[in-house]
């Protein structure tokens, strides 16, 4: 099986712009991971991610996104759509998205890309907790990472604890 990252984006200290972490927060928790899958956090500018997904075969990539959506709104973007979307809607990171994702390409080390983008409703502000919109569609962000890690063949295992406390 090729390499997977999942890639959770943002700062858990801007409120929304902190889900791509809490996304990878709950997998860890809920499921057991094969040693193909790698979770990265980063809040880091993007242009270092480029060492880190060397080698990678498939990118799940999570963040809180401003495409004009209700908050909350969870959806899938081609990496083709991120340019046509521009700057504005996709970067609290400097560097945007599209800008790594470019970089890749450039590198000739664009993996296989899957973007989920969960429509933030606080990005500007500081604050630990996501509001509440966000915070009620994370389950429905870690379903969709999961079923995107299924498609690419990885089995996943739930965590005994989280079958009896469910």
């Amino acid at each position: 099986m090729p390499s997977i990252a999942v890639l959770g984006l943002g700062n858990t200290l801007m409120r929304d712009d902190g889900v791509g972490a809490r996304v990878l927060d709950e997998l860890a928790r809920r499921y057991r991971l094969p040693p193909a899958v790698s979770l990265i956090r980063s809040d880091a500018p993007m242009a270092r991610l480029v060492t880190e997904l060397e080698g990678v075969g498939h990118l799940i990539v999570v963040d809180a996104v401003r495409g004009g959506r209700p908050p909350g709104a969870v959806y899938g973007v081609r990496p083709e759509e991120l340019a046509s979307i521009g700057r504005r809607a996709w970067s609290s990171h400097g560097v945007t998205l599209a800008d790594l994702l470019a970089l890749l390409s450039a590198l000739d080390r664009c993996p296989g890309i899957r973007i989920i983008g969960v429509e933030a409703g606080e990005l500007d502000g500081a604050g630990l907790e996501l509001t509440a919109p966000v915070a009620e569609a994370l389950p429905r962000v870690v379903a969709a990472v999961v079923e995107e890690l299924r498609s690419l063949g990885v089995e996943l295992r739930e965590r005994e604890m989280v079958r009896r406390h469910a």
